[in-house]
Protein backbone atom coordinates (compact mmCIF):
# COMPACT_ATOMS: atom_id res chain seq x y z
CA UNK A 1 0.00 0.00 0.00
CA UNK A 2 1.61 3.85 -0.80
CA UNK A 3 1.74 5.78 1.40
CA UNK A 4 1.16 8.87 0.14
CA UNK A 5 -1.68 8.33 -1.30
CA UNK A 6 -5.62 8.84 0.08
CA UNK A 7 -7.39 6.00 -0.36
CA UNK A 8 -10.19 3.79 1.12
CA UNK A 9 -9.98 0.92 4.55
CA UNK A 10 -11.80 -2.37 2.93
CA UNK A 11 -14.55 -3.68 4.68
CA UNK A 12 -15.08 -7.17 5.67
CA UNK A 13 -17.21 -7.46 2.49
CA UNK A 14 -14.61 -5.90 0.21
CA UNK A 15 -16.57 -1.99 0.39
CA UNK A 16 -15.43 1.04 1.14
CA UNK A 17 -15.57 2.60 4.26
CA UNK A 18 -13.64 4.87 5.54
CA UNK A 19 -10.42 7.36 3.66
CA UNK A 20 -7.44 7.26 5.20
CA UNK A 21 -5.67 10.81 5.13
CA UNK A 22 -2.53 11.66 4.56
CA UNK A 23 -1.92 14.55 6.98
CA UNK A 24 -4.55 16.26 9.38
CA UNK A 25 -7.59 18.19 7.65
CA UNK A 26 -7.32 21.52 8.26
CA UNK A 27 -10.21 22.02 10.04
CA UNK A 28 -9.09 19.19 12.52
CA UNK A 29 -6.04 21.03 13.19
CA UNK A 30 -7.73 24.23 13.88
CA UNK A 31 -10.01 22.21 16.52
CA UNK A 32 -6.87 21.00 17.68
CA UNK A 33 -5.16 23.56 18.43
CA UNK A 34 -8.10 25.14 20.11
CA UNK A 35 -8.60 22.36 22.86
CA UNK A 36 -5.13 22.42 23.41
CA UNK A 37 -5.47 26.15 24.31
CA UNK A 38 -8.35 25.21 26.44
CA UNK A 39 -10.60 28.01 24.95
CA UNK A 40 -13.93 26.85 25.12
CA UNK A 41 -15.77 25.15 22.63
CA UNK A 42 -12.94 23.26 21.05
CA UNK A 43 -14.60 19.46 22.17
CA UNK A 44 -17.95 20.84 21.64
CA UNK A 45 -16.85 21.77 17.62
CA UNK A 46 -15.18 18.43 17.32
CA UNK A 47 -18.45 17.06 18.20
CA UNK A 48 -20.71 18.93 15.63
CA UNK A 49 -18.11 18.23 13.01
CA UNK A 50 -18.09 14.73 13.40
CA UNK A 51 -21.80 14.68 14.00
CA UNK A 52 -21.86 15.91 10.05
CA UNK A 53 -19.52 13.58 9.07
CA UNK A 54 -16.52 16.79 8.58
CA UNK A 55 -14.05 14.56 9.99
CA UNK A 56 -13.63 10.91 9.34
CA UNK A 57 -11.43 8.52 8.67
CA UNK A 58 -7.82 7.70 9.94
CA UNK A 59 -5.13 10.13 9.89
CA UNK A 60 -1.68 8.52 9.09
CA UNK A 61 1.77 9.68 11.11
CA UNK A 62 5.12 8.28 11.69
CA UNK A 63 6.47 7.81 15.44
CA UNK A 64 9.67 8.14 13.15
CA UNK A 65 10.87 7.48 9.30
CA UNK A 66 10.07 3.42 9.22
CA UNK A 67 7.20 3.52 11.55
CA UNK A 68 3.86 4.73 10.33
CA UNK A 69 0.70 4.70 12.80
CA UNK A 70 -3.12 5.02 11.51
CA UNK A 71 -5.23 7.36 13.92
CA UNK A 72 -8.81 7.51 13.70
CA UNK A 73 -9.91 10.67 13.88
CA UNK A 74 -12.46 10.15 16.04
CA UNK A 75 -9.63 9.78 18.77
CA UNK A 76 -8.62 13.35 18.54
CA UNK A 77 -4.91 12.73 18.66
CA UNK A 78 -2.49 13.90 17.27
CA UNK A 79 1.18 13.25 16.53
CA UNK A 80 2.37 14.92 20.27
CA UNK A 81 -0.31 12.93 21.77
CA UNK A 82 1.05 9.72 19.90
CA UNK A 83 4.61 10.41 21.32
CA UNK A 84 3.76 11.16 24.86
CA UNK A 85 1.49 8.32 25.22
CA UNK A 86 2.69 5.69 28.44
CA UNK A 87 5.85 6.82 28.12
CA UNK A 88 6.69 5.12 31.38
CA UNK A 89 5.57 2.13 30.01
CA UNK A 90 6.84 2.30 26.91
CA UNK A 91 10.68 3.03 28.55
CA UNK A 92 10.09 0.19 31.32
CA UNK A 93 9.55 -2.46 28.79
CA UNK A 94 12.39 -1.11 26.22
CA UNK A 95 14.70 -1.39 29.60
CA UNK A 96 13.55 -4.43 30.34
CA UNK A 97 13.90 -5.92 27.14
CA UNK A 98 16.72 -4.31 25.76
CA UNK A 99 18.71 -7.18 26.49
CA UNK A 100 16.65 -10.27 24.04
CA UNK A 101 18.10 -11.09 20.79
CA UNK A 102 16.59 -10.27 17.53
CA UNK A 103 13.95 -13.07 17.05
CA UNK A 104 11.62 -11.48 19.85
CA UNK A 105 7.57 -11.90 19.45
CA UNK A 106 5.34 -9.17 20.39
CA UNK A 107 2.52 -9.90 21.76
CA UNK A 108 -0.11 -6.75 22.28
CA UNK A 109 -3.52 -7.95 23.48
CA UNK A 110 -6.13 -4.86 23.11
CA UNK A 111 -4.08 -3.47 20.77
CA UNK A 112 -6.62 -0.65 20.22
CA UNK A 113 -4.94 0.94 16.66
CA UNK A 114 -1.53 -0.66 17.03
CA UNK A 115 0.34 2.30 19.31
CA UNK A 116 1.89 0.65 21.53
CA UNK A 117 3.50 -2.15 19.23
CA UNK A 118 4.36 1.17 16.93
CA UNK A 119 6.15 2.85 19.36
CA UNK A 120 7.46 -0.46 20.66
CA UNK A 121 9.04 -1.35 17.23
CA UNK A 122 10.66 1.78 17.24
CA UNK A 123 12.72 1.29 20.38
CA UNK A 124 13.11 -2.00 20.00
CA UNK A 125 14.92 -3.61 16.64
CA UNK A 126 15.06 -7.10 17.60
CA UNK A 127 11.20 -7.50 17.52
CA UNK A 128 10.80 -9.12 14.28
CA UNK A 129 6.93 -10.53 14.91
CA UNK A 130 3.73 -8.93 16.14
CA UNK A 131 0.83 -10.88 16.91
CA UNK A 132 -2.08 -8.40 17.90
CA UNK A 133 -5.78 -8.60 19.37
CA UNK A 134 -7.76 -6.25 19.30
CA UNK A 135 -12.13 -7.20 18.97
CA UNK A 136 -13.34 -3.88 18.41
CA UNK A 137 -13.94 -3.55 14.80
CA UNK A 138 -12.83 0.17 14.00
CA UNK A 139 -10.26 -0.15 15.98
CA UNK A 140 -8.90 -3.62 14.59
CA UNK A 141 -9.39 -1.84 10.61
CA UNK A 142 -6.29 0.77 11.99
CA UNK A 143 -4.30 -1.69 13.60
CA UNK A 144 -4.24 -3.51 10.65
CA UNK A 145 -3.68 -0.87 8.33
CA UNK A 146 -0.54 -0.02 10.65
CA UNK A 147 0.92 -3.34 11.15
CA UNK A 148 0.25 -3.91 7.38
CA UNK A 149 2.64 -0.90 6.83
CA UNK A 150 5.76 -2.62 9.20
CA UNK A 151 8.59 -4.01 8.21
CA UNK A 152 8.49 -6.76 10.24
CA UNK A 153 6.00 -9.67 10.34
CA UNK A 154 3.05 -9.33 12.06
CA UNK A 155 -0.98 -10.12 11.92
CA UNK A 156 -3.61 -7.67 13.48
CA UNK A 157 -6.56 -10.44 14.79
CA UNK A 158 -9.92 -9.44 14.85
CA UNK A 159 -10.31 -11.06 18.67
CA UNK A 160 -10.25 -11.18 22.70
CA UNK A 161 -7.72 -13.18 24.42
CA UNK A 162 -8.66 -15.03 27.47
CA UNK A 163 -8.79 -18.67 28.84
CA UNK A 164 -10.99 -20.24 26.54
CA UNK A 165 -11.45 -20.41 22.68
CA UNK A 166 -14.81 -19.58 21.83
CA UNK A 167 -17.04 -16.52 22.01
CA UNK A 168 -17.67 -13.62 24.35
CA UNK A 169 -19.04 -9.87 24.21
CA UNK A 170 -17.97 -7.01 25.32
CA UNK A 171 -19.98 -5.15 28.13
CA UNK A 172 -19.58 -1.27 29.20
CA UNK A 173 -18.95 -1.08 32.97
CA UNK A 174 -20.69 1.69 34.84
CA UNK A 175 -18.11 4.22 35.45
CA UNK A 176 -16.68 4.59 32.16
CA UNK A 177 -18.78 4.55 29.29
CA UNK A 178 -15.79 5.09 26.58
CA UNK A 179 -15.22 2.14 24.37
CA UNK A 180 -11.83 1.55 25.35
CA UNK A 181 -13.33 0.64 28.70
CA UNK A 182 -15.38 -1.91 27.67
CA UNK A 183 -14.42 -5.36 29.00
CA UNK A 184 -15.38 -8.83 27.75
CA UNK A 185 -17.81 -11.46 29.04
CA UNK A 186 -18.32 -15.26 27.86
CA UNK A 187 -20.91 -15.56 25.55
CA UNK A 188 -22.72 -18.80 24.45
CA UNK A 189 -22.59 -18.35 20.49
CA UNK A 190 -22.57 -15.17 18.01
CA UNK A 191 -20.42 -12.79 19.97
CA UNK A 192 -16.92 -11.90 19.22
CA UNK A 193 -14.36 -14.85 18.91
CA UNK A 194 -12.39 -15.76 21.68
CA UNK A 195 -9.26 -17.09 22.11
CA UNK A 196 -5.58 -18.33 24.23
CA UNK A 197 -2.56 -16.60 23.32
CA UNK A 198 -0.81 -20.44 23.55
CA UNK A 199 -3.74 -21.44 21.10
CA UNK A 200 -2.22 -18.88 18.27
CA UNK A 201 1.31 -19.01 19.01
CA UNK A 202 1.55 -22.59 18.70
CA UNK A 203 5.33 -22.29 17.80
CA UNK A 204 6.34 -21.07 20.94
CA UNK A 205 8.54 -18.11 20.84
CA UNK A 206 11.98 -18.21 22.60
CA UNK A 207 12.07 -14.24 23.79
CA UNK A 208 8.65 -12.68 24.08
CA UNK A 209 6.88 -9.24 25.15
CA UNK A 210 3.08 -9.68 26.27
CA UNK A 211 1.10 -6.23 26.63
CA UNK A 212 -2.03 -6.57 28.30
CA UNK A 213 -4.11 -3.98 28.43
CA UNK A 214 -7.61 -5.63 28.63
CA UNK A 215 -9.76 -4.35 31.42
CA UNK A 216 -9.50 -7.03 34.26
CA UNK A 217 -8.93 -10.04 31.78
CA UNK A 218 -5.59 -10.09 32.43
CA UNK A 219 -5.10 -12.89 34.62
CA UNK A 220 -7.37 -15.08 32.55
CA UNK A 221 -5.22 -14.41 29.39
CA UNK A 222 -2.30 -15.55 31.37
CA UNK A 223 -3.93 -18.76 32.04
CA UNK A 224 -4.48 -19.02 28.27
CA UNK A 225 -0.71 -18.10 28.11
CA UNK A 226 0.83 -20.62 30.22
CA UNK A 227 2.68 -22.49 28.29
CA UNK A 228 3.98 -19.78 26.16
CA UNK A 229 5.63 -18.06 29.32
CA UNK A 230 6.49 -20.84 31.01
CA UNK A 231 8.84 -22.17 27.62
CA UNK A 232 9.98 -19.16 26.60
CA UNK A 233 14.25 -18.13 27.71
CA UNK A 234 13.35 -14.77 28.36
CA UNK A 235 9.82 -12.91 28.94
CA UNK A 236 8.72 -9.89 29.59
CA UNK A 237 4.92 -9.16 30.67
CA UNK A 238 2.95 -5.65 31.53
CA UNK A 239 -0.51 -5.53 32.85
CA UNK A 240 -2.47 -2.61 33.67
CA UNK A 241 -3.45 -2.09 37.65
CA UNK A 242 -6.43 -0.13 37.48
CA UNK A 243 -8.70 0.79 40.69
CA UNK A 244 -12.08 0.88 39.49
CA UNK A 245 -11.65 -2.61 37.27
CA UNK A 246 -10.19 -4.06 40.31
CA UNK A 247 -13.16 -3.12 42.65
CA UNK A 248 -15.37 -4.20 39.64
CA UNK A 249 -13.97 -7.98 39.31
CA UNK A 250 -12.81 -8.16 42.77
CA UNK A 251 -9.61 -9.35 41.65
CA UNK A 252 -6.72 -7.44 42.90
CA UNK A 253 -3.96 -7.27 40.59
CA UNK A 254 -1.34 -8.88 42.90
CA UNK A 255 -3.04 -12.46 42.20
CA UNK A 256 -1.96 -12.05 38.35
CA UNK A 257 1.70 -11.38 39.57
CA UNK A 258 1.10 -14.74 42.38
CA UNK A 259 0.01 -16.49 39.25
CA UNK A 260 3.53 -15.88 37.12
CA UNK A 261 5.45 -16.26 40.39
CA UNK A 262 4.18 -19.64 40.23
CA UNK A 263 4.72 -20.56 36.54
CA UNK A 264 8.57 -19.55 37.10
CA UNK A 265 10.14 -16.64 38.93
CA UNK A 266 9.58 -13.29 38.07
CA UNK A 267 10.86 -9.55 38.91
CA UNK A 268 7.95 -7.15 39.43
CA UNK A 269 8.46 -3.34 38.48
CA UNK A 270 5.60 -0.25 38.74
CA UNK A 271 6.36 1.39 35.21
CA UNK A 272 5.50 4.59 37.07
CA UNK A 273 7.44 4.66 40.52
CA UNK A 274 10.49 1.97 39.37
CA UNK A 275 11.94 2.17 42.87
CA UNK A 276 9.06 0.81 44.68
CA UNK A 277 9.37 -2.96 45.77
CA UNK A 278 6.20 -4.87 45.87
CA UNK A 279 5.45 -7.60 48.38
CA UNK A 280 3.12 -10.37 46.42
CA UNK A 281 1.39 -11.20 50.00
CA UNK A 282 0.05 -7.71 49.96
CA UNK A 283 -3.01 -6.25 47.74
CA UNK A 284 -1.46 -3.96 45.28
CA UNK A 285 -3.43 -1.33 46.00
CA UNK A 286 -2.56 -1.13 49.66
CA UNK A 287 1.65 -0.62 48.62
CA UNK A 288 0.49 2.10 46.01
CA UNK A 289 -1.26 5.64 46.04
CA UNK A 290 -4.79 3.63 45.71
CA UNK A 291 -6.15 6.33 43.22
CA UNK A 292 -4.12 5.94 40.21
CA UNK A 293 -4.04 3.55 37.47
CA UNK A 294 -0.68 1.88 37.07
CA UNK A 295 1.38 -0.54 34.50
CA UNK A 296 3.43 -3.49 35.76
CA UNK A 297 6.25 -5.01 34.46
CA UNK A 298 7.36 -8.41 34.86
CA UNK A 299 10.66 -9.57 33.51
CA UNK A 300 11.51 -13.38 33.79
CA UNK A 301 14.68 -14.18 35.87
CA UNK A 302 16.84 -17.00 34.83
CA UNK A 303 16.12 -18.95 31.60
CA UNK A 304 12.72 -21.46 30.63
CA UNK A 305 13.34 -24.88 29.59
CA UNK A 306 14.74 -23.62 26.24
CA UNK A 307 17.83 -22.61 27.65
Amino acid sequence: MGRDDRRLVLGREGVPTQPILAHEPLLFTALKALCRSRLRGGYRLFAVAERFSLLRGFIRYFVDAEHPIYVPVGMRWDRTDILNYERELVRAITEKASAMPSGVTLVDCGADFGLISVLLLSQLPAITDVVAFEPNDEAHAALALTLSNQLCRARALCAAVGSYVGFGELCTPDYDQDGHARYLAPAERDGIPVTTIDSVLAHRPEHCIIKLDIEGGELDALIGARQCVAAARMVVIAIEAHPKVAARTGRDPIEVLRYLADTRTFEFMVAEDPARRLDVSRPFFEQVEPDRIYNIVCTSVGCGPNG
